[in-house]
């Protein structure tokens, strides 16, 4: 399944492409590790400022873990003391109301604020949400963290990408 990452750098780049296949190409991807305070970005990939799958844009969050089947990839982004997200990207397929293939998308929230999240839907209905507490954080060899960067000149690097090239 391909993802696209964008490093938190100085200068900041526009996405970096990868093409997953297995657990352990995400544990190889690059690691700054948790950042402590103090750090300074450079232009060594390690710590994340947003990945995209099928269009669906993770940015912000302190953590990111990922871990791939043959249905597809599953990202989480959760902040320490919550929320967290995880979405699931199924492997496109044919779909009947676009006439050719398409995305298709689950979301799972791990909150103590399930109002938020009450009315927030996806390709496959709407979202699972489930206490904060019962939260799987995925292990630390396919976790990736974020850290405190200028935004508006990351949103600035980054090039419009969309679910249409992940159906083609």
């Amino acid at each position: 399944m391909k993802l696209l990452i964008q490093w938190a750098t100085d200068p900041p780049a526009d996405w970096v492409t990868y093409d997953l296949t297995t657990r352990q190409q995400i544990g190889a991807l690059p690691d700054k590790g948790v950042p402590v305070g103090g750090e300074v970005l450079d232009s060594t990939p390690g710590w994340v400022a947003a990945i995209n799958c099928q269009g669906v844009i993770l940015r912000g969050f302190d953590h990111y873990g990922g871990d791939i089947s043959g249905t597809g990839l599953v990202m989480a982004a959760w902040y320490d003391t919550g929320p967290a997200v995880v979405w699931t990207f199924l492997i496109p397929k044919h779909d009947p109301l676009v006439a050719g293939p398409n995305t298709d998308q689950l979301l799972t929230v791990y909150t103590d604020s399930p109002a938020d999240w009450a009315t927030h839907r996806t390709t496959a209905g709407p979202a699972i949400v489930l206490p904060w507490a019962s939260f799987p954080t995925p292990g630390a060899q396919y976790s990736r963290h974020g850290i405190a960067h200028d935004e508006i000149a990351h949103a600035s690097a980054r090039s419009l990408r969309g679910w249409q090239e992940w159906v083609t």
